[in-house]
């Protein structure tokens, strides 16, 4: 099997959410990960753009503490495996924290919603109590439309990297260029 261009990144995002967990443990009288949570959007219609999966949600002296995992930005090396005219990749990046930028193209709403939806995984189909992590987005933003492009950001979770590949496919298909990078981690010294 060929190597994806994002394996390194997601397994280092995944390497140091590990290492949150296990200072958890310490750190809080309980906690859980990956846990679904609605943001108070009201003036968003979807379901799917009001809800984040939050890295760590613990308990420690009677309060409820959020708390997410932090990664130091780095190069992807695209390996050929994304190789086309279409795709262009921006270093540094973190895979907690992706960006798309689509030009000449309208939003493919359904589609985007349909994969938003499977991908944040809202039912909690894909849990399982033996599993350390539950292969989930964490959380999407409603696309910034502006003239013929768009945006959005992505935050890849536990996701494996078939998530990444098919909303690249989805955002490819009619569009001239997909830009992906991590844009608004404005601090570039802070590499690994």
């Amino acid at each position: 099997m060929v190597p994806h261009a994002f394996d390194d990144l997601r397994s280092y995002y995944l390497a140091c959410f590990e290492s949150s967990m296990e200072s958890a443990r310490d750190r809080y009288d309980s906690f859980a990960s990956e846990v679904l949570i609605e943001l108070p959007k009201s003036d968003e219609p979807q379901e799917c753009y009001r809800l984040y999966r939050v890295d760590i949600l613990a308990v420690r002296d009677g309060k409820t503490v959020a708390q997410e995992t932090n990664v130091h930005l780095r190069d992807v090396s695209d390996g050929g495996s994304l190789a086309s005219p279409k795709i262009r990749l921006v270093n540094p990046m973190v895979w907690n924290g992706l960006q798309f930028r689509v030009v000449d193209s309208e939003v493919p709403e359904g589609e985007l919603i349909e994969w938003t939806r499977y991908w944040l995984d809202i039912d909690d189909n894909r849990y399982r109590d033996v599993q350390q992590f539950q292969s989930v987005v964490h959380n999407v933003t409603r696309p910034s439309i502006e003239a013929s492009k768009f945006e959005l950001s992505v935050d890849f979770g536990s996701a494996p990297t078939e998530a990444f590949d098919q909303l690249l496919r989805l955002l490819c298909q009619h569009s001239r260029m997909v830009t992906v990078g991590s844009f608004s981690c404005a601090d570039v010294g802070n590499r690994e």
